[in-house]
């Protein structure tokens, strides 16, 4: 990590990550410094799924719509609007589009909001260099099994500034909130929030078989773990 101060001690700005801080909190992404692809815009709230995605008037609904609009390794960026949510039921989002930035505007109670309403609701990682940063991710049932599960072989992704947390506390969970598989070397966990409140989370990060230089900093652990938050 390499960050330097704007404002005295209270403002920096992290050069590795692109992430601005207010008081060692992350508060900001900045990447838009340094976008070389194409910027769409995601939003449930004022979006089409026909739309363009181009700008923020003529969004689309989905990431998975978004997604479909990216190249790979263009350096393409999903912008997701304020109060953007999507709902999971009984399936699987596969993000696999490489090099891809999924950026959440919003903050508070307006935090792109993805809800895993059933047991087997999960969003899978299936490219190298993708990153999603600040959005929220929410356990609306009980057990399930994986929120998010970085596949096998896929390297140098990052989630950054996400919050993990649940609808109802005491009942709803994440069993593993999120899952790096073998390979997946380099991954980047940083300032993210793992609230699980009373239920029985088994771990927040797992780390499953061999990858080289995971980066586990900076992040929250709340409530109980049967296993380990890590």
């Amino acid at each position: 990590m390499s960050r330097m101060p704007i404002h005295g001690a209270e403002l920096g700005y992290d050069r590795d990550t692109g992430m601005i801080y207010f008081k060692g909190r992350p508060v900001s992404i900045v990447d838009s410094l340094r976008y070389n692809g194409r910027v769409f815009y995601v939003s449930s709230v004022d979006g089409a799924a026909g739309s363009s995605g181009q700008n923020p008037t003529d969004a689309i609904t989905t990431v998975t719509l978004g997604l479909a609009k990216c190249t790979a390794d263009r350096g393409d960026v999903l912008l997701l609007g304020p109060g953007h949510n999507e709902i999971i039921g009984n399936e699987t989002l596969a993000w696999a589009k490489a090099g891809v930035q999924i950026i959440g505007l919003g903050s508070g109670t307006k935090q792109a909001q993805f809800n895993h309403n059933h047991a087997s609701a999960k969003i899978t990682i299936g490219a190298s260099n993708m990153a999603i940063r600040n959005c929220r991710f929410s356990a609306d049932v009980t057990s399930v099994a994986v929120g998010i599960d970085i596949l096998a072989g896929f390297t140098d992704c990052q989630i950054t500034g996400c919050r993990f947390d649940t609808v109802t506390g005491g009942t709803d969970e994440y069993t593993i909130g999120v899952q790096n598989n073998v390979g997946c070397d380099r991954t980047l966990f940083q300032g993210n929030v793992f609230d699980m409140g009373i239920a029985a989370t088994a771990q927040s990060i797992k780390i499953t078989g061999a990858s080289d230089r995971v980066t586990i900093r900076e992040n929250e652990f709340y409530g109980d773990a049967s296993a380990s938050h890590i």
